[in-house]
């Protein structure tokens, strides 16, 4: 009766028309959000290639010790992620989301110098594995009638904040290499949790309500924090 309970508070049944979805439903579906789709896409895949040549060529630069900085990287970064959710202009959120791109190959850039390029080509292959497989789980799920809810994504931040509050106190209390496979393996697994949810907003509900900019970052900060923690998981 609990697991009963747990599973209505998580997950929504959506049947079209009294019947699971078929692949037909699928197709149609994706045919409706196809301009939508492809807007999201585009920009993710641009602002991804804008992190990836930033990590690249900025290696050969001595930023190690800036790299360190918390104020120099994270409160800059935080501040565009609080500027994007409030600006609605799109051509403004796109600027400033490239700004956060720039920013993000800068942070890391110092972990792409220090890691063996083998382990970060496994860590892309790996993410794009992942980022694959879950959206393929979603449509899955919504074939069968089973969707994630807002309860789901609150879950799913509670848990966030939770590893954020373990991580910090980790590092402060000098045990994080002891248990960083450990941390990285949860948070590898609360960030594909994570694609199952923005990719259903995305899909079904009209969450971002045509807001492909703050859809796109969604999957962003999915796919970065993934890659981020394979790298993590492997050294």
């Amino acid at each position: 009766m609990a697991h009963s309970s747990l599973y209505h508070t998580l997950f929504s049944k959506n049947k079209v028309g009294g019947q699971k979805r078929n692949l037909n439903d699928i197709i149609k579906l994706f045919n409706q959000k196809k301009d939508f789709l492809l807007k999201i896409f585009s920009n993710l895949i641009f602002q991804l290639i804008v992190t990836y040549i930033v990590a690249t060529k900025a290696q050969g630069y001595d930023i190690s010790k800036v790299h360190m900085n918390f104020f120099v990287f994270f409160i800059p970064a935080f501040i565009l992620i609080v500027l994007m959710t409030i600006i609605q202009n799109p051509f403004i959120k796109f600027i400033l989301f490239t700004m956060f791109s720039i920013l993000f190959g800068l942070m890391l850039s110092h972990r792409f110098m220090v890691t063996n390029p083998d382990v970060i080509k496994t860590a892309l292959i790996g993410t794009l594995s992942i980022f694959v497989t879950m959206f393929l789980f979603t449509l899955f799920l919504l074939m069968l009638g089973i969707e994630v809810n807002e309860t789901f994504g609150l879950f799913l931040l509670i848990g966030l904040i939770a590893m954020i509050i373990v991580l910090i106190v980790s590092h402060f209390m000098k045990n994080y290499s002891k248990y960083h496979k450990i941390f990285s393996g949860i948070l590898l697994f609360l960030f594909s949790l994570y694609i199952i949810y923005d990719t259903t907003n995305i899909l079904i509900r009209d969450f971002y309500k045509g807001d492909f900019i703050s859809a796109s970052l969604d999957y962003y900060l999915d796919i970065i924090n993934i890659f981020v923690n394979l790298l993590s998981f492997n050294n």
